[in-house]
């Protein structure tokens, strides 16, 4: 990750005011792209995911903030279930930032209240 911290990558994204534009969610990555409030286009993106997770998202995409955290109970719940499924010591899987084995949660705070949660290793954002 280049020495860049999770929270620093998130800081380089002007979060208050923005818009959340596009969810991508493949194999490899969730990527967020996230319009500034002076129009500039960013892509965040969350590398080696074990989860996400929006409920009770209604009709706004209006940012309030974001945040990475390291300890968080939905992390908790997909490592238990990933422990569940897969055993306490699961094999590697074919994604490298995965197989670290070192998530924080990214959570995006939205105007009506509602949050996006990323788990993830990393989070890089565009340059």
């Amino acid at each position: 990750m280049s020495g860049r911290s999770n929270a620093s990558e998130l800081g380089r994204i002007r979060w208050t005011d923005a818009e959340l534009r596009d969810i991508k969610i493949d194999y490899d990555a969730v990527s967020l792209r996230v319009q500034e409030s002076d129009g500039v286009v960013r892509t965040l993106r969350a590398e080696g995911y074990i989860g996400y997770s929006l409920v009770g998202f209604w009709d706004e995409v209006v940012v309030v903030g974001a945040e990475v955290v390291d300890e968080h109970l939905g992390l908790d719940a997909c490592i238990a279930s990933l422990q569940r499924r897969l055993g306490a010591s699961w094999l590697d899987s074919g994604n490298h930032a995965r197989n670290e084995r070192r998530w924080s949660a990214l959570l995006v705070h939205f105007s009506d209240a509602s949050v996006l949660e990323v788990f993830a290793a990393r989070f890089l954002v565009d340059p």
